[in-house]
């Protein structure tokens, strides 16, 4: 995918973000359940390079999914 996202982050203890690019590379998703994606995804921080990985969770599809039952 190769697209820069600028993300901002907060450093230690300050009230004011401060910008930083990163380069967001070979993102791709896993639905877990109604609702839930696991999301990974290369990161490129001016050299610092890593694998992330996270779960995103929909409030809405909780909702839809606990009145079903």
């Amino acid at each position: 995918m190769g697209r820069g996202v600028i993300l901002t982050v907060t450093s230690g203890g300050s009230e004011s973000p401060v910008k930083v690019k990163v380069k967001v590379s070979e993102v791709s998703g896993v639905v877990l359940a109604p609702g839930v994606v696991h999301l990974t995804y290369f990161a490129d921080n001016q050299g610092r390079r890593a694998w992330r990985a996270l779960a995103l969770t929909s409030t809405r599809a909780r909702t839809e999914h606990a009145g079903a039952g």
